[in-house]
């Protein structure tokens, strides 16, 4: 071959490669980010971990697979931002394959990189799984259904694997994030969530969501409501509906179970909070375990919900001279509802008991008040039908059985205790709420930030609330209920130490003359 026939040759394919430059660009650029959109592009900016709850319709999908191919490129073309500079790793991940992928993820890919533009593509089964790009960056797509339908001796596909950027659409299972982010956090990399909320996503709420909107440092959190949509439809079609699709969605969707995640964004399993008063974030309800001083002299109470299977859930606290009811230590420690059997008899209780308030500021004989179920403490057990109430006081832990049980006026006493003026600053002797809860507590506050009504489904499958809370978050609840329906005012206790003693055996007395009453004398729902 010719030396003029080379360099033409090279020349060619020179002004190819520049065309396909072209014409890359020219695609990736037909991407318009809604506002909303570039929001979330620029959230990743400043931020490792980007939550987008979005109602459907609103475009996360497209927003997700952009800021993807934004990393494999190195940058983002629709405001010139660089992301990382290349080769990096990318991946997608969604539900399936033949759903989401074939239908919807590769699509998008397709319409912002041309085939042609890919150095190689590789496919598995007739569907494009890995994208190489002449820069040396990789696109990977994967599925949640590959962790889902690993044996358990299997080790998840999605370990051992580094990435610089991970979009996960719609919510992944636990074990495929805590895979995944090994990865990222090897690499530095960051993360977006696209999700619409339809589903129990617990674990996405506590551990990301929560944290997001408490001004977590590595996290952010944006939800786009479909009117949001409405002032877009016209210039920012990509993954968007249409101002009539929008207007026929939410008649479709007015009345059903999901409407709330549909049309909102909003967490659906959290529908219904009881007591939506409660704020998590350190400084307002919560406080730091490590940095809260509980003086030796202010009185300390103990709170139970016993069972016989389960687990007692207790707490202990303390009454500061503000009047504050502090809730200071709790048992278990362990998640509460993932323990089924306790394995624990009434004397083992005891020993835990005593050893619990033995290492409270100030000792066990600072426990003024002892509270607890005003059903279960006071009905007979066993052959020889003995309360519990009794066998604790004869083991001189004396509860205090004489409290309102009703839930309506329990959840009302609750309220009050979380309220503060939310439109002025917390500050000392001015503006604070009577319940305050440690940051180790951590069964009270899930219970605080889970505990929701019931519902049931009528005969055209939407659903209504009952008059009845869920059981699954309401032991913790219950401490709350009894122990501040109780009259528990501070005193110095160094100085009072003998009345508390006295106090404690009138208590005793009452427990033994209290009854049994009936059934209908408490709400124990």
């Amino acid at each position: 071959m010719s030396t003029s026939t080379a360099e033409g040759l090279l020349l060619a394919r020179k002004i190819l490669d520049r065309i396909r430059e072209l014409e890359r660009l020219k695609a990736f650029r037909k991407h318009r980010p809604a506002t909303y959109q570039k929001e979330i592009h620029d959230l990743l900016k400043e931020f490792t971990i980007v939550l987008f709850l979005g109602a459907n319709g609103t475009g996360k999908t497209t927003t997700g697979i952009a800021e993807a191919v934004a990393w494999v490129e190195g940058f983002r073309p629709w405001d010139d931002t660089v992301t990382r500079k290349p080769p990096t790793e990318v991946l997608i991940v969604g539900p399936d394959f033949k759903g989401y992928h074939v239908h919807k993820s590769i699509p998008i890919i397709k319409m912002l990189r041309p085939v042609e533009t890919w150095a190689r593509i590789d496919k598995y089964n007739g569907v494009e799984t890995h994208f190489v790009d002449n820069n040396g960056s990789t696109l990977t797509l994967m599925t949640y259904e590959q962790h889902l339908r690993k044996s358990s001796e299997q080790v998840s596909p999605f370990e051992g694997i580094d990435w610089d950027f991970v979009f996960y659409d719609e919510p992944p299972p636990r074990g495929v994030w805590i895979a995944t982010q090994r990865g990222v956090m090897k690499k530095d990399g960051k993360a977006l969530l696209g999700l619409t909320p339809i589903m129990s996503e617990d674990w996405i709420h506590d551990e990301i969501y929560q944290p997001a909107v408490n001004g977590d440092i590595d996290m952010a959190c944006r939800v786009v409501d479909i009117m949001e949509t409405r002032e877009e439809t016209e210039d920012h079609p990509d993954g968007i509906m249409s101002e009539h699709a929008i207007g026929v969605y939410r008649k479709l969707f007015e009345h059903d179970d999901h409407a709330e995640a549909r049309l909102h964004g909003r967490f659906v399993h959290l529908q219904g909070l009881i007591l939506p008063e409660y704020n998590r974030a350190l400084g307002i309800h919560r406080f730091d375990h490590n940095r809260m001083v509980i003086e030796p002299n202010w009185p300390k109470f103990m709170v139970i919900d016993p069972h016989d299977r389960r687990p007692w859930a207790m707490c202990w606290g303390a009454v500061n001279p503000k009047g504050q009811k502090l809730i200071i230590e709790e048992w278990p420690r362990d998640p509460f509802n993932s323990i089924k059997d306790s394995h624990m008899g009434w004397k083992d209780y005891v020993n835990l008991i005593e050893q619990k308030e033995a290492e409270l500021p100030g000792g066990a004989h600072t426990v003024v008040w002892r509270i607890g179920d005003p059903r279960f403490t006071v009905t007979p057990k066993g052959f020889d039908q003995v309360t519990l109430a009794d066998y604790l006081s004869e083991n001189d832990i004396h509860i205090d059985v004489d409290v309102d049980n009703r839930l309506k006026v329990g959840h009302r006493t609750v309220r009050e205790a979380l309220k503060y003026d939310t439109d002025k600053p917390i500050k000392e002797n001015e503006n604070y709420p009577l319940l305050r809860i440690s940051d180790e507590c951590w069964n009270m506050d899930n219970c605080l930030t889970h505990y929701v009504w019931e519902t049931h489904s009528r005969d055209d499958g939407t659903k209504i609330p009952k008059e009845t809370p869920s059981e699954k978050f309401k032991d913790f609840i219950d401490l709350l209920r009894y122990m501040l329906q109780a009259d528990l005012t501070y005193f110095d206790v160094g100085e009072r130490a003998e009345w508390s003693a006295k106090h404690m055996m009138r208590q005793a007395e009452a427990v033994r003359n209290y009854g049994m009453g009936s059934a209908e004398d408490y709400d124990d729902a």
